[in-house]
């Protein structure tokens, strides 16, 4: 009788040690997949516009050339392809460093996160848009009432051009 018992004991020690084992395999899995980061997603500027709301708060790669940076701390600068009427703000983060003036005129790979750009305050309370004078015209809808989207840099990289692409 202690036999039975000993060995209905042993065998049940067995399953409930290799049924947490299982168990302790599938969180470890579930662990991994978690911590599985997203790769970031390189976007043209042409396209970005377009795909910019489906991408806040996911880190992208855009390229282009540098039309202006900030004379006023250097912590934004504007990016431009061929198209020169699409033109992207990039804004640095806390961690880096500001923009120099000299990469104005600079082919760029900037590596960051997009952001939504709030309406920006120009004095007592009054919105941009409120303060300039501007007809309302179809085109007016156009541009000022589109959601409008920056890209927050944590990187980028002066790229150069070959001969041939010159």
């Amino acid at each position: 009788m202690i036999r039975n018992l000993f060995l209905i004991l042993l065998v049940s020690v067995l399953i409930w040690s290799c049924d947490n084992q299982q168990t302790a395999n599938q969180e470890q899995t579930i662990e991994e997949e978690l911590v599985v980061e997203e790769k970031p997603v390189a976007i043209s500027l042409a396209d970005f516009n377009e795909k910019a709301e489906t991408f806040v708060g996911k880190e992208i790669i855009l390229e282009g050339t540098v039309i202006h940076v900030c004379k006023h701390g250097g912590h934004k600068m504007f990016i431009t392809a061929d198209d020169p009427d699409v033109r992207i703000k990039i804004t640095s983060s806390e961690e880096m460093a500001a923009f120099e003036p000299e990469l104005e005129g600079s082919d760029v790979r900037v590596v960051g996160f997009v952001e939504a750009i709030d309406a920006e305050v120009v004095g007592e309370g009054q919105l941009a848009d409120e303060h300039e004078e501007h007809e309302e015209d179809e085109e007016h809808e156009n541009i000022y009432h589109k959601p409008q989207y920056s890209v927050s840099c944590i990187e980028y990289v002066i790229v150069e051009s070959t001969p041939e692409e010159k």
